[in-house]
């Protein structure tokens, strides 16, 4: 039987269900600056799933990770909803796919 090797955050019942498929495994566990970090790796990982299948349950992935990080950060989901909609009203949204090619500084 082969190991493979991760080091990357998994969901918290990943250990149970590997264990009760007859495999072992040996996990850590991170916390601080430590866990933010590998929260960082783990949103962009799903980020990348997202982009390639498009799908709603890698959305789901991206979202749960973004409420880790936001919970690791103390960071409350109200100011963030809040902080998002007066953005949207100030700058705008992203809907109508602008993309800003060059600005031209003449004065």
């Amino acid at each position: 039987m082969a190991k493979i090797y991760y080091d990357k955050l998994v969901r918290d019942n990943i250990e149970s269900i590997i264990r009760t498929s007859g495999k072992t495994c040996k996990i850590k566990t991170v916390t601080g600056d430590e866990k933010l970090e590998y929260l960082f790796k783990k949103v962009n990982e799903e980020v990348n799933e997202l982009k390639s299948s498009r799908s709603p349950e890698e959305f789901a992935d991206v979202l749960e990770v973004l409420d880790a990080i936001a919970s690791e950060m103390n960071i409350d989901k109200d100011s963030v909803f809040a902080a998002k909609n007066s953005k949207k009203e100030k700058n705008g949204s992203f809907e109508n796919g602008i993309v800003l090619l060059e600005v031209d500084d003449n004065k």
